[in-house]
């Protein structure tokens, strides 16, 4: 995954490519840079990221929303 930015990860992950990632996509894309996310978690992802309520990610739903996780500062209550 190094040098991947994060449209080519978007389009690495849409095996579909329909360009709109689907739970399933996701969750692959995950194990593939080797994390192993519950499926719940996933679902959480989606329902968090996804701007138009499809339950699908589009490229600007997935990198907006990864710019903003790790421009955040770190959730306290974990």
């Amino acid at each position: 995954a190094t040098g991947l930015s994060l449209r080519m990860a978007f389009h690495a992950f849409n095996s579909s490519r329909t360009g709109l990632l689907s739970a399933s996509e996701l969750y692959s894309g995950f194990v593939w840079l080797g994390v192993r996310p519950s499926v719940d978690h996933v679902h959480a992802v989606i329902r968090r990221l996804d701007a138009d309520g499809d339950g699908l990610l589009s490229s600007d739903d997935f990198v907006a929303g990864i710019i903003a996780h790790f421009a955040s500062p770190p959730d306290e209550s974990s």
